[in-house]
């Protein structure tokens, strides 16, 4: 059989024997997404049982398209946040409007990244720094916690901003539902202690590290199973006024499609480019990272057609955004999946559940949900990050802190932008600020090396500077005040060479003003020389009038052409070599 060019190589070339490997990965991750896909739904303002749909047939739909063997699509926290605070101006969380809009959302975002992917506009994912996304991440892990708090102890919800809901939260901590908080705690106590020692104490019992990863994987299903049978047993929903997920409808009842016809309002288009941007970048670097443990290879412009189409398929199904989770795709690689039809085996598992087993979580309290929320996203705040980012690049550093304070303070959107515009402003001021080194030969080396690095001095009656930037409008005027003081601090300087092995391009601007530096050193009685010009730099400046001027003061290497114009100054009675503290 001939499958499509255009089908998942995954898919393409499946061979019988991985099908021992993908079966048993299947049935963990289905089990693994259960609790998970209602808590999602839940954190994005939907109907719980929208969870499942969302993870049953988008993971079809990336699976056709997707260059990744263990991509895990579904709902994810971070985007189900974005879904909330998008869409909660517009709509009361799980009204008619509110899943319609979602839909459109969904739809919206999908559209997007299937036009970037058909324009072969997958290089946009490098839009967003590590920094920035890091920053954008911790400040949403911190919102979702915030968030989940009031349903984890029972207190009514307050507030619009994060820190209203804390405040809020901390006055009214003596309105908490007992009940409802001894619960949650529980469980969020059971959760952490599973997630930090259930590890250690396994391994002390002689089980394989990979029987230990998966049980470990598993826990937070078997704190929903304990808590959900502790309610149905104890009646602690009808008797002690405990919240739970109530009835989830059996079979697959999706809402009826509903196209994106109600976008007028920019908010729902600024939420879709946000969500759209965020969750393809997110996804991308979780396919690369588990890519290059296989050695394989992902092709970002493919991410963004299966992203997009599981994210439309998203807006037909369960009215929510997927994106690619780290922690199911993860588990994946640990328990051994080798394709995608590991996801399609968890998402057939999870539509049987849906079609005959959805009593299991009608007592299922939404303590717990929170519980599981706010633990699942704990890891992704990353405080020692920053820190040691901060002792490699306080630019990074700074953008990271920027946005995650964005996030937390002004919403996702803010974040996002402050942590762009913090990226670019740190991006500029390095370009505008080049580096550029006083340079003279290494003597038996046939190379100028920086002055103030080497044991070295500047030769009498040359100057020669090395422009470690590309030149264009933003630091040609510093290359100009470079010139001008080194000029200052060398009078005998006759001769100027610029060096510029590592400026691989010049604009329109910047040639003028080398031009105008050329006319200006010209009439002090000094020489301009360009050195070590890169080819296709060479080939941009041929167009232009000012080259021709520059006949035999356009040199292949400089350390020859300084040897050169040394000796060319010694024969006009400049001799000797200045000390090396005063070229620093």
């Amino acid at each position: 059989m001939a499958w499509p060019a255009w089908l998942a190589p995954t898919l393409r070339g499946y061979r019988r024997e991985w099908l021992a490997d993908d079966l048993p990965a299947g049935l963990v991750l289905a089990v693994l997404l259960l609790p998970q896909s209602l808590a999602y739904a839940m954190l994005a303002g939907l109907p719980p049982h929208f969870g499942l749909y969302a993870s049953i047939f988008p993971v079809l739909a990336y699976a056709l398209l997707g260059s990744s063997t263990l991509m895990a699509v579904g709902p994810v926290a971070v985007v189900a946040l974005m879904n909330m605070t998008t869409l909660a101006p517009l709509a009361t969380p799980g009204s008619e409007r509110y899943i319609a809009l979602s839909a459109q959302l969904a739809w919206l975002s999908g559209a997007m990244l299937l036009a970037l992917g058909w324009l072969r506009l997958g290089f946009l994912a490098r839009l967003l720094s590590h920094a920035v996304m890091g920053g954008f991440v911790t400040g949403a892990a911190l919102l979702i916690v915030i968030g989940q708090l009031p349903g984890l102890l029972g207190v009514p919800a307050a507030g619009t901003s994060a820190l209203d809901q804390l405040t809020a939260l901390m006055s009214r901590l003596g309105e908490a539902h007992r009940a409802t908080a001894a619960l949650g705690l529980a469980s969020l106590l059971l959760l952490v202690v599973g997630q930090r020692f259930l590890t250690r104490g396994l391994l002390r019992f002689g089980l394989s590290m990979r029987s230990v990863q998966l049980s470990s994987r598993l826990w937070p299903l078997v704190v929903v199973m304990l808590a959900t049978t502790t309610v149905a047993l104890a009646e602690l929903g009808a008797n002690h006024g405990v919240a739970v997920v109530g009835v989830i409808p059996s079979g697959i009842a999706m809402p009826a499609p509903v196209w994106p016809t109600d976008t007028s309002s920019s908010g729902l288009w600024r939420g879709a480019l946000a969500i759209a941007l965020v969750s393809f970048v997110e996804s991308v670097s979780v396919a690369q990272a588990l890519a290059l443990r296989r050695r394989e290879r992902v092709r970002p412009d493919a991410e963004l057609l299966g992203l997009g189409l599981a994210k439309l398929v998203g807006g037909f199904s369960g009215a929510l955004s997927v994106s690619g989770s780290f922690s199911r795709s993860a588990i994946n690689a640990t328990v051994g999946a080798r394709t995608q039809l590991a996801n399609i085996i968890a998402a057939a598992v999870l539509g049987l559940f849906a079609l005959a087993a959805t009593g299991l979580f009608q007592s299922l309290p939404l303590a717990t949900l929170a519980a599981t929320i706010i633990v699942s996203v704990l890891g992704l705040i990353d405080i020692t990050g920053v820190a040691r980012m901060a002792r490699f690049d306080r630019g990074d550093a700074s953008a990271w802190l920027l946005t995650a304070l964005g996030t937390l303070v002004f919403g996702v959107e803010a974040g996002i932008l402050s942590g762009l515009v913090t990226s670019l402003a740190v991006l500029l001021w390095h370009a505008s600020h080049p580096h550029i080194a006083v340079v003279a030969p290494l003597p038996g080396t046939g190379h100028v090396k920086n002055v103030a690095r080497h044991a070295i001095s500047r030769p009498r009656g040359v100057l020669a500077l090395r422009i470690d930037e590309n030149l264009f409008f933003g630091n040609i005027t510093a290359l100009i005040e470079r010139v001008e003081l080194e000029l200052e601090q060398a009078p005998d300087a006759r001769h100027v060479v610029l060096v510029l092995s590592a400026v691989n391009g010049v604009d329109y601007s910047a040639l003028e003003s080398l031009e105008a530096l050329d006319r200006d050193l010209a009439a002090q009685g000094i020489v301009l020389h360009l050195a070590e010009i890169k080819g296709p730099v060479l080939d941009r400046l041929r167009r232009s009038r000012w080259l021709a001027t520059m006949e035999g003061r356009i040199h292949p290497f400089a350390a020859d052409a300084v040897s050169t114009l040394v000796d060319r100054s010694q024969a006009d009675g400049s001799d000797d070599t200045i000390d090396r503290r005063q070229a620093q």
